[in-house]
């Protein structure tokens, strides 16, 4: 019998491909629909708390680079324009966020609240110091040493 496996079946776990996504359970017609939930933004909806400051500069905006898949990232943008578009004219028109910018922080400080109070008794994780960029001196030169003996070996 010929073999049927897919290439994705018989790929190596450490190619890099994405796992599968998760498919959304079929909506039913029994289920509570949009216009008769509470309206409640993100943050309200999981009592999202601000984050504690630790000096002036928790107020400066920084740009950071994140590797993302595009589509979650299309997802969100859609999403965001969305919101802001189907809150209009509603009680929490107000309290969606009004850019992208604004969407993905109100997702990050709702998605802190919830972990912060399912793993760590509702107060923040202690913040990391600056992580520096790549090994630390000890590290490289074990590292060095390792890569050195391994061209020994194969030299021999």
């Amino acid at each position: 019998m010929p073999d049927t496996a897919s290439p994705a079946d018989t790929a190596p776990a450490s190619t890099g491909t994405r796992p599968a996504a998760r498919k959304a359970a079929p909506r039913t017609g029994g289920g509570r629909r949009a216009d008769q939930l509470p309206l409640k933004t993100f943050a309200q909806a999981v009592e999202a708390r601000d984050y504690e400051p630790h000096g002036h500069v928790d107020d400066a905006r920084m740009t950071r680079s994140f590797h993302l898949r595009v589509g979650v990232v299309e997802r969100a943008r859609a999403a965001s324009v969305g919101v802001e578009h189907k809150a209009y004219g509603t009680p929490i028109e107000g309290d969606v966020p009004n850019s992208f910018s604004a969407f993905v922080e109100e997702a990050i400080v709702a998605a802190c609240t919830y972990y912060e109070n399912l793993l760590n008794g509702g107060k923040e994780f202690r913040r990391t110091g600056p992580l520096s960029p790549g090994p630390t001196r000890e590290g490289a030169q074990r590292g060095a040493a390792k890569r050195r003996k391994q061209r020994e070996q194969a030299g021999t």
